[in-house]
């Protein structure tokens, strides 16, 4: 290819990340078939790197305390309310892993859903990963946790 083309192909990758929202781009693919013998599909995601990360942080910090088991330690600056908090720090399940896989904006919020495993050893909690989602909303000049949903 020509160095002007690439160049075009650069510029337009620059644009829709700049323009593109939240997802440069996302594929899905089929991955493995679950016991249920249901096909499961498989987001790859390429976050934007120009994308507004503050309400992002927050909610990592948060899902980071649920690793290390530090949640209750975690700020009250960082939520909305009292009950956010104790809310938010008593999950059934001890969580051993996360990766972000969406992120939406809901009403001037925004929500973030992890895949989250757990522990092995919690006896119900056998599925490799299931939903967290953290719903963080903007609070003064900064970003707080509203509420915290676990699917199990």
């Amino acid at each position: 290819m020509t160095r002007r083309r690439w160049l075009m192909i650069a510029g337009a990758a620059v644009v829709a990340c700049v323009f593109g929202g939240v997802k440069a781009f996302e594929v899905w693919t089929n991955a493995q078939v679950c016991a249920c013998g249901t096909p499961e599909l498989e987001a790859w995601t390429i976050w934007n790197p120009f994308r507004a990360r503050e309400p992002e942080r927050v909610s990592q910090a948060y899902v980071r305390s649920l690793v290390s088991g530090e949640c209750s330690k975690l700020p009250m600056t960082m939520f909305v309310s009292v009950e956010a908090q104790k809310s938010a720090c008593t999950l059934r399940y001890s969580v051993k892993a996360w990766s972000l896989r969406s992120e939406e904006t809901i009403n001037g919020g925004k929500a973030f859903a992890y895949a989250v495993g757990y522990e092995p050893g919690d006896a119900e909690a056998n599925a490799v990963s299931s939903p967290l989602w953290v719903k963080v909303d903007r609070s003064g000049s900064g970003w707080r946790i509203a509420s915290v949903d676990a699917s199990y």
